[in-house]
């Protein structure tokens, strides 16, 4: 089961780095004062929190935030919230933060939640702040100095993961860690500890590495994230591997201007940072703010070293047309808040990259649009249902159905392209749209609970042993529980909460711009049939002066061309974006006075 609940969130499981409420109830408040301390508890490993909450004079908390075992301190709450006895705080800083329920005046039982993971933590009140450890030592003869690289298997996907450690005196490791695949080069590593043969690698908060030295230059271990093991096996190599071949990727000198930026949204609680390409000569000129896919992106929307968003970008730059590209939230350049944030925070921060080129000189205002890939294709409708000014939409891939239906149809094929029986697969869809149904019933999450698990045990019991192996589901209740933790983990976020009860149809209809949506026939993502169908509908009934809709032949989710059409395949193919959807786009542009 758990091999095909996260096929929606593909790209969130990729990227590695990853409420404020009315205040009404007084006594609970007074209750919360203190210091408060938990341990997080991730795979062997166990972490202290230590948390400090203080009472202002209005009757607001602020706080901050130690972990003992990582040696940091003093880290500042940027939201606290409680209403009754339900506590929600939120640290920007490390993408992370807490709620839980007042069980009493010295418990409070909740969830640690940094980026798309939770983790069950309990709170007790304590008098004293637990001493913090500085970094500490190793012990062994062995020294791991060098570069070690190994291959996290996530489900069908294979990600190269790559450490830089270095021996400092008093035998104390730094490193870093790179994740070619995603783009992400760098990541510092808070600990790095070696005793005896045995490693731990502590990249964030409970983010990390532990194995064992089987020889001086091998390592076997687990991957532990968010409460997830994978197993990984380093090993130490003179050099890092050669990234795979990707022709189409931009290379300077450019025959465009390329200009990195930076701008903050209004109340400056997001800081953004971009890349502004555009024609040289006398503009001004047509242009394009481009918008990601789900999960947290590069500027570039890097995945499995394809730049497809610079690719784009290099080829409109050439043919006249201005491109801001952005990084998301929490990457690169850009900060705020993404452990809370919706599609409709991310329809904002477009509407903030729309202001900033309408203050450039190079923009023509008259002919501002956007570009939207999967998820950026419904965060599109949201702002072009809403701002009457924007000119054109291209959407690749772009959802036009409800969030539901595409995570429903999306599990249906990719478990198809995993040569899942096709009996199994009904069956499983079958439950699977149940406990969606379950999931957005209501907002207590106890009752939701309740509601999944007899679903689940209804269905589980009707299933023959035959078809609950193809789906990778024990036949006895010894995983049950598990299972639905999980679910209950990767399904709780407001992003996918959100998501789930989105429906584009509404906003498209409100649209009076100009319209393309393109997907490939061979899309596992973002069905093509279903969803550009729904496009069609729903723009007849908008005021859209022109609109057209393109199923493009043998391309995949990210619009190459493939030959097995897996999702697994995305990483295997050289070509990052197919020429002919790219003349599509601009001869599309050209058509309509762009």
């Amino acid at each position: 089961m758990q091999s095909y609940i996260n096929i929606l969130s593909m790209k969130k499981l990729i990227v590695l780095l990853f409420l404020s409420v009315c205040i009404t109830n007084v006594q609970a408040q007074k209750r919360l004062a203190g210091v408060w301390e938990g341990k997080l508890s991730i795979g062997a490993a166990s972490i202290r929190l230590v948390f400090h909450f203080d009472q202002q004079k209005d009757g607001e908390y602020t706080g901050s935030m130690d972990s003992p075992d990582q040696g940091a301190s003093g880290i500042v709450f940027d939201k606290v919230g409680l209403k009754g006895d339900s506590l929600a705080l939120v640290i920007n800083k490390i993408h992370g933060g807490f709620s839980g329920l007042l069980t009493s005046d010295s418990t409070l039982i909740g969830n640690w939640q940094q980026g798309a993971m939770k983790v069950p933590m309990t709170l007790k009140r304590g008098a004293a702040i637990s001493k913090i450890i500085p970094l500490q030592k190793s012990i062994s003869a062995r020294n791991i100095t060098g570069i070690w690289e190994g291959k996290l298997n996530v489900n069908t996907l294979s990600l190269r993961l790559d450490f830089h450690f270095e021996k400092q005196k008093d035998d104390i490791y730094t490193g870093t860690m790179d994740s070619p695949d995603q783009g992400v080069k760098d990541i510092p590593c808070e600990q790095v500890v070696l005793n005896s043969d045995s490693l731990r690698v502590q990249v964030k908060m409970a983010i990390g590495l532990s194995g064992m030295l089987t020889t001086d230059t091998s390592i076997v271990g687990n991957w532990n994230q968010g409460g997830k093991i994978f197993p990984i096996t380093l090993i130490k190599v003179k050099e890092l591997s050669k990234n795979p071949n990707r022709p189409q990727t931009p290379k300077p000198p450019y025959t465009y201007n390329s200009e990195d930026v930076e701008y903050n949204n209004a109340d400056k609680s997001v800081h953004f940072g971009a890349t502004f390409t555009y024609p040289k000569g006398k503009g001004p000129f047509p242009t394009a703010i481009m918008i990601t896919g789900s999960g947290q992106q590069d500027r570039d929307e890097t995945i499995f070293g394809h730049k497809s968003f610079a690719v784009i970008a290099d080829y409109l730059a050439k043919k006249g047309i201005a491109v801001l590209r952005v990084d998301d939230r929490g990457i690169g350049k850009s900060t705020g808040d993404v452990l809370n944030a919706t599609s409709a925070d991310f329809a904002n921060d477009v509407e903030t990259g729309l202001t900033y080129l309408k203050n450039r000189k190079e923009v023509d205002k008259k002919k501002l649009g956007m570009i939207g890939h999967s998820e950026g294709g419904l965060i599109a409708s949201i702002v072009a249902a809403r701002n009457p000014d924007i000119d054109f939409v291209i959407m690749l891939a772009g959802p036009g159905v409800k969030g539901s239906e595409i995570l429903l149809k999306q599990t249906e094929d990719i478990m198809k392209s995993d040569s899942v029986p096709a009996d199994a697969v009904k069956e499983y869809c079958v439950i699977f749209k149940q406990l969606l149904e379950d999931f957005t019933s209501g907002n207590d999450t106890s009752i939701i609970r309740k509601k999944i698990t007899s679903d689940f045990t209804n269905w589980k019991s009707g299933q023959s042993v035959k078809t609950l192996n193809a789906l990778k589901i024990s036949p006895d209740a010894s995983g049950d529980t598990k299972l639905i933790n999980l679910f209950m983990q990767d399904f709780s976020s407001p992003w996918i909460t959100y998501f789930i009860k989105s429906d584009p149809k509404p906003l498209i209809e409100k649209f009076t711009c100009k319209v393309l949506a393109l997907d490939g026939s061979k899309d596992l993502q973002v069905n093509a049939a279903l969803n550009l169908a729904a496009i069609d509908k729903a723009l007849k009934k908008s005021k859209s002066p022109s609109y057209e809709t393109k199923e493009l032949p043998g391309l995949n989710h990210l619009f190459q061309h493939c030959k097995k059409c897996t999702v697994q395949e995305y990483a295997e193919l050289e070509e990052t974006f197919a020429p002919e959807a790219l003349d599509i786009m601009w001869k599309w542009l050209e058509k309509n006075g762009l």
